[in-house]
Formats: C-alpha cells, structure tokens, sequence
C-alpha cells in the first residue's frame, strides 16, 4: 500500500532527529489523504513540494518532527504549497513514496537517514528510483555545511530528478537540513525553471516547435536581372 502523505500542520517544539533523544511521548502525525501527492487544499498558482522525513521514530509517533515542521515553514516562505509524509527508514517504503509522489510536486526534500548507519538507506532508495542525478547539489550542501562542522562530509546525501521533479535528500537534524536547503536557495528557481521545461534549447520563448534561431523572419534575397 503507498505510503500516505499529510497535509501541512503544526506540532510542538522539541527535540528534533539526527543525534537528538526521542521525547519518550507521542506525538500527532499528519492527517492522512488518499495517496500521495493529493492531500491538503491546492493553490495552483505554487509549486507544490513535498517534505519528506524519514525516522523511525518519528513514524512510530515517539519523536517530535522538528525537520519536518521547520522545512516546511521555510519553504511557504519561499512562496511553495506544502505537503508532508512520514516513513520509516526502510527503503522499500521510501521508494514507493518518492515514486507515488514524484508526478505531483516539483521538488520532495527528505529529512533524515543520509549517515553511515546501516538503518541509513535514503541514499539507495533514492539512487533506486531517480532518472539521473544532480551531483552539485549534495556537493554544495555538503561545502556548505563543512563551514560549521567537519561532520558534514559524512553525509552520504543525493540528489536527483523523477519525471521533472527535483528530489534531494537533506540531513535527519533540525539545523543540518535548513543550513542544507539555505545552500541551494540561491539556485532553487533556476532548478525548477529548468526541469518545468521546455527542455529543447532551441525552441522558441513561446515554446513554438519553430527553433527559435530560424523565427526571425528574413526579407527575400532578389537578384538583380
């Protein structure tokens, strides 16, 4: 069965994945929709992102999902309709949701299971399902992260793109996945621009099959007689 996906709420702060204690209560997990990729009211006008977060802890309602809130404050901020899931770290769950998902968002972010645990398996289930991979991504956050702490280059972190969405996999803990996404603010845009398409560099603004290089339209060459 596909794994469900919620709609964006609120929960209380605490202690967050990534090294943090699970707070020893549970917690409320997101209201479920149908299937993934269609739950919570849509604006059409924004593209719609998913946040992922992958905790088993989490997912059993015993951690608080600090990553999760706090990645879906950032990105309404940045102008996205937000969606959510929760799954374990088992990576038959999480390639399902990335596949059911991928056709109706532009970007799923995932927040956790990038380590060196062998309970650490975002990295392969994503690699198992992604077209190709977007390797500066990653390199970036992990550059970015490097300024902080050493520890940020054990991260095992990939990106890539499903059927025009952009999947990246973020760090488990609250202040690796917003200093993570803050490193690839600055070239989001140009990202999703991409990936919306059109993908033929040649054709024209309009998205006119007519190469754009040839729709400029020429006075007639008449020899003189």
């Amino acid at each position: 069965m596909a794994a469900k996906v919620g709609r964006r709420r609120t929960v209380p702060a605490g202690d967050g994945q990534g090294g943090a204690h699970a707070t020893g209560r549970r917690v409320r997990r997101p209201d479920p929709v149908e299937a993934a990729g269609t739950g919570g009211e849509r604006a059409p006008e924004r593209r719609r992102a998913l946040v992922v977060t992958v905790s088993d802890g989490v997912a059993a309602g015993v951690r608080q999902d600090v990553s999760g809130d706090d990645l879906a404050r950032r990105l309404d901020e940045l102008g996205f309709g937000v969606d959510r899931a929760v799954v374990p770290d088992e990576r038959a769950r999480i390639e399902q949701l990335l596949v059911a998902a991928a056709d109706g968002h532009a970007m799923i972010l995932t927040a956790g299971g990038t380590g060196l645990t062998p309970r650490d398996v975002t990295p392969q289930a994503t690699q198992a399902v992604i077209e190709y991979e977007v390797p500066g991504l990653p390199e970036l956050m992990r550059a970015e992260g490097g300024r902080s702490t050493p520890y940020a280059y054990l991260s095992r972190a990939v990106a890539g793109v499903r059927q025009r969405c952009l999947i990246v996999n973020l760090p488990g803990s609250p202040r690796g996945a917003l200093e993570s996404l803050a490193a690839l603010e600055p070239i989001l845009d140009h990202a999703l621009v991409t990936l919306a398409g059109p993908f033929d560099h040649d054709l024209a603004p309009d998205g006119d099959r007519t190469p754009a290089k040839a729709s400029r339209t020429r006075a007639p060459h008449h020899q003189s007689s």
